[in-house]
């Protein structure tokens, strides 16, 4: 269902406007609807007196020709008549006396008299012309009369003939046509004046007719509906009992309708302010472009300031928190680009941020358009909450959690967090002197990587949520951590540091503790004294942290990241050779410090749901062992699961996309140590950036260890690492196996 704003409902008017009526519509003139119909009658009217002219003239040209020619072919008939005697009796003079006195009307202009020589033209006995050039006469004598016109004469070819029916001659004889041409002439320009006057009258009462019945009616609705789109309540009513009327009685009625509505969307908005005005969170509508609109409520203003006309949300929100509009600068150009869906990308848009000592969150609503069918996203409802009072109580929480964490490290592994202090507080460092150019600085991307995942499996929530802000903007805008992210993340872990430090008692009751100095005057007794160099190795193994107990941590925070990833109830083992193993803390500190990326993978990949466990037929509970074997030959670190083991097609085809090598296994295993190479499809705060097997092969490399990897798909992955003998150097100079400690006094300097 389209979801519908009611902060649109006060812009309805202005996108429904209707355009004024004088101005151009696309690429046109306004013509009124009176030039139209003066128009359209005078075409029609002008058509009709051209075909009625042009018929009338035709008729009258032509009825006035065929009376010429009914009396020329009299005349030929008589003519023909008088000389049929003196054509019988070869009287030349008499024909001529006959042609002089046909010649003499002023109509004839050619005549002319041929003896027949049978059935043919023969000799030429009289002729007389009168300014026309002398017609030519066929050889053959047709015995019935021929009438030919043209536009200046009419020829008359009258046979003689005897009465006894023998064929004397043939006349030939042409009238004038000119005064009847002259009288045509005069004719058609009366007519033409009578039918133009006439035309014009009648156009003229049309005109007037239809101005008088629908051009007036039709301006008064005209002048009512530019009243109307002024706002003005109009009440027109033409008392007619047609169309015209009837829609002046529409319209009226449409009047009062839009007034009355007019009024309650008025009203409405009115509420509506009030609403907004008064709301506890802060409403904004956004185009898709971007832009803030300007219905909004006010508290948006009280917070942030009143944002500029038509400013995009971006750069309105970037002036208040420069991260907050990165993001939301990223997130718009995800809608234009189309290509995620939109509740993702809205999704991917909701922060927290700081402002003027208050937290904020951001929320999005999409604003559909049309059907359901085919909805298209028209505006963002932005929510704008004041969540202060919920961060403190979520920071007080978090805080009281972190202060029983902290106090439980300290109570049960105190050289193992001081040692994760330490670490934290060189990669604290680094992170800060780090320039991290363009984003590409690996070593960069590692030590907050690693950073998070050691915080995170203490339970350090604070600064494992900062670093993990950090990485999701690194990746997505690809740009290095701003100082201020440094800063808080600098924040973050000095309130950690000056939380351990309050916390640290110095008081156990099942230790001994001992000053540094005592130590070495013990120590320097012993050797004074001659005492074994076996019982001096041991005294001098007691300043390094007891293997079981390392591992034991990892034991624990392996529990705790199963019970946060909600994976299946796992039996994680611990095994040490040779029993009572110390190892020296400096040589030891690094490989620890990034330890916790393969207890990550191992936990997050390779532990299975109890749900997939069943469906593969496995045991329900999962197994984990991590083991640390120390020979003469030097140790070995081991972690092995029995879960679902490494995808090696997956590895293939991100290697494949990434440009790294992956035609044969070795350059598969090698592939996984890649940056940014990872089988997840999204970053988790747990795993899925792609760098914490790379950190930790760093790490194992630069203390002259080497690291395989066998999995198979569906039955667990092995993670072996090899020591030389070098990492030994300050552990137990004996490999006979002894009874764990009970109770032992590790060494604790002040």
């Amino acid at each position: 269902m389209a979801a519908t704003s009611p902060l649109s409902a006060g812009r309805s008017k202005a996108r429904g406007a209707p355009r004024d009526s004088s101005s151009p519509r696309h690429g046109r003139h306004f013509v009124s609807v009176g030039t139209k119909l003066t128009g359209g009658i005078l075409v029609v009217l002008a058509i009709v007196t051209a075909v009625a002219y042009f018929r009338v003239n035709r008729n009258e040209r032509e009825q006035m020709l065929r009376a010429r020619e009914r009396a020329a072919t009299m005349v030929a008939e008589l003519f023909a008549a008088g000389v049929t005697a003196p054509l019988s009796f070869n009287d030349d003079a008499g024909i001529r006396e006959h042609i002089a006195l046909l010649m003499a009307s002023t109509n004839v202009v050619y005549a002319g008299l041929w003896r027949a020589d049978g059935e043919r033209r023969g000799e030429k006995i009289g002729e007389m012309a009168r300014g026309v050039a002398i017609p030519s006469v066929s050889a053959n004598i047709a015995r019935q009369l021929v009438v030919e016109r043209t536009a200046d004469v009419i020829g008359v070819q009258k046979p003689v003939i005897s009465d006894s029916g023998e064929l004397l001659g043939v006349a030939l004889i042409e009238f004038s046509l000119a005064e009847e041409n002259a009288t045509i002439l005069a004719e058609q320009r009366g007519t033409l004046l009578t039918f133009s006057v006439t035309a014009l009258g009648l156009a003229a009462v049309v005109v007037a007719l239809s101005r008088l019945l629908v051009v007036s009616r039709l301006a008064q609705l005209a002048k009512a509906a530019k009243r109307l789109e002024e706002g003005e309540v109009v009440d027109i009513r033409l008392d007619t009992n047609d169309e015209v009327g009837a829609l002046s009685r529409a319209f009226a009625s449409m009047s009062r309708v839009i007034a009355s509505r007019e009024a309650q969307i008025s009203q409405r908005n009115v509420d509506l302010r009030r609403v907004l005005d008064n709301v506890a969170e802060g409403l904004v509508t956004v185009r898709k472009d971007g832009s803030i609109s300007e219905e909004r409520s006010r508290v948006v203003d009280d917070w942030f300031g009143r944002p500029a006309l038509g400013v995009d949300v971006f750069d309105y929100f970037e002036s208040v928190d420069q991260a907050t509009g990165d993001v939301l600068r990223l997130g718009w150009t995800a809608l234009g680009d189309d290509f995620m869906p939109v509740e993702v990308v809205l999704d991917q848009m909701r922060v927290r941020f700081e402002h003027s000592g208050r937290s904020f969150e951001l929320d999005f609503s999409p604003i559909w358009l049309g059907p359901e069918a085919d909805q298209v996203l028209d505006e963002v409802l932005l929510v704008v909450r004041d969540v202060t009072a919920a961060v403190h109580r979520e920071r007080s929480e978090r805080a009281q959690r972190e202060a029983l964490r902290v106090y439980r490290s300290i109570l049960v592994d105190p050289v193992g967090f001081r040692d994760f202090l330490a670490n934290g507080s060189r990669l604290i460092e680094a992170i800060e002197e780090d320039p991290g150019a363009a984003a590409t600085s690996s070593r960069l991307k590692r030590d907050i990587h690693t950073l998070k995942g050691d915080t995170g499996l203490y339970g350090i929530e604070s600064v494992a949520d900062v670093c993990h802000r950090i990485e999701s903007r690194m990746q997505d805008l690809q740009r290095p951590p701003s100082a201020e992210e440094v800063a808080a993340l600098r924040v973050a872990w000095t309130q950690l540091m000056s939380l351990a430090a309050e916390l640290e008692t110095g008081s156990h009751s099942d230790r001994i503790e001992i000053y540094v100095r005592e130590y070495e005057e013990h120590l320097a007794q012993l050797k004074a004294l001659g005492t074994s160099g076996e019982l001096i190795a041991t005294v001098r193994s007691w300043a390094n942290e007891p293997a079981e107990r390392t591992l034991q941590r990892f034991v624990e925070q392996g529990r705790s990241l199963a019970r946060h990833l909600g994976k299946v109830d796992t039996a994680i083992e611990m095994r040490v050779t040779p029993v009572g193993l110390r190892l020296a803390p400096a040589r030891w500190a690094p490989v620890w410090a990034v330890f916790s990326h393969v207890l990550r993978n191992t936990f997050d990949h390779g532990v299975e749901t109890l749900a997939r466990r069943r469906a593969t037929k496995k045991p329900d509970r999962a197994s984990v062992e991590i083991s640390l074997t120390a020979s003469k030959e030097g140790v070995v670190l081991c972690v092995a699961d029995d879960g679902r083991g490494i995808d090696w097609q997956a590895v293939r085809e991100r290697a494949q996309k990434l440009g790294l090598p992956h035609a044969t296994p070795a350059e598969l295993e090698e592939a996984l140590y890649g940056d940014g190479l990872t089988t997840r499809e999204q970053a988790t705060e747990t795993s899925g950036r792609g760098l914490g097997m790379g950190a930790f092969r760093e790490v194992v490399r630069a203390c002259g260890g080497t690291i395989t990897i066998e999995s198979r798909l569906g039955h667990g992955t092995t993670i072996t690492c090899r020591f030389p003998q070098l990492m030994l150097e300050g552990a137990r100079a004996s490999w006979a196996p002894k009874p764990p400690d009970q109770g032992g006094s590790p060494l604790l300097s002040s």
